[in-house]
């Protein structure tokens, strides 16, 4: 234990700008955020009370976009498109120097469409999302966080049915993600030793399960406002 640790810190400066009108909605955010008093510690004995310490610190700045158009530029079609430009370096945990996260994507882009099929009561969607290379700690390469994964790509796709049962409003709902099977890595494992040639073995991180499958059924027992089925959920 170490009572002379303090909380973290950290300071948002935030402007927006937001437009809605006609079932359209435009959004855009600047920000900027300083981290202070981070905690640190030593990566090699995280046992080690001693060394934890507030000595970390960084910062995150960025641009985030959002724009959703119900039904207004295609009349079947409610989408929407999302971006976000991040730049960010700090300091923190076990850290051995200043450096982009490794959690952290410089671009995030998501595309999402959802057609209304009336005479089918049913709504097919389809998200894509993109997040460009992460950064990654490889001890066989100098520096630190030095290492870039592959760019996080997946499009999912979904299915509701608007029915009623029993008498209640109900959505017959189906999903799949990442419908075309990309292998997106989140970063390296390496050995904590090097081998005789003095190469450290990695291996990627993966997600167990990079498909899933889905389906659910949702009923409303909302009496007062009882859904409509001739209408596209949200």
């Amino acid at each position: 234990m170490r009572p002379d640790l303090r909380f973290e810190q950290a300071a948002h400066y935030i402007v927006s700008y937001q437009y809605m009108a006609h079932d359209r909605t435009l959004r855009a955010e600047l920000y900027y955020k300083d981290y202070q008093k981070l905690v640190r510690f030593d990566g090699a004995n995280p046992l080690n009370a001693a060394a934890y310490a507030n000595s970390g610190g960084g910062y995150a700045r960025g641009l985030d976009l959002f724009y959703r158009d119900r039904y207004q530029t295609f009349k079947k079609i409610d989408f929407w498109v999302s971006y976000g430009l991040l730049d960010t370096r700090r300091q923190f945990r076990a850290d051995l120097a200043p450096a982009v996260p490794t959690f952290a994507a410089t671009h995030n882009l998501s595309l999402v469409g959802k057609y209304w099929l009336a005479t089918l009561h049913t709504q097919v969607g389809a998200t894509y999302s993109y997040g460009s290379p992460r950064a990654y700690y490889n001890p066989n390469l100098p520096g630190y966080n030095q290492g870039r994964t592959p760019s996080f790509q997946t499009l999912d796709l979904s299915l509701s049915y608007l029915t009623h049962l029993a008498g209640q409003y109900t959505i017959v709902y189906l999903g799949v993600s990442n419908v075309l099977n990309r292998d997106n890595i989140f970063g390296y494992r390496y050995a904590a030793a090097p081998d005789a040639a003095g190469h450290y073995a990695g291996v990627p991180t993966r997600l167990l399960a990079p498909q899933m499958l889905v389906a659910a059924v949702f009923i409303s027992i909302n009496k007062k406002a009882p859904g409509d089925t001739t209408v596209a959920p949200d």
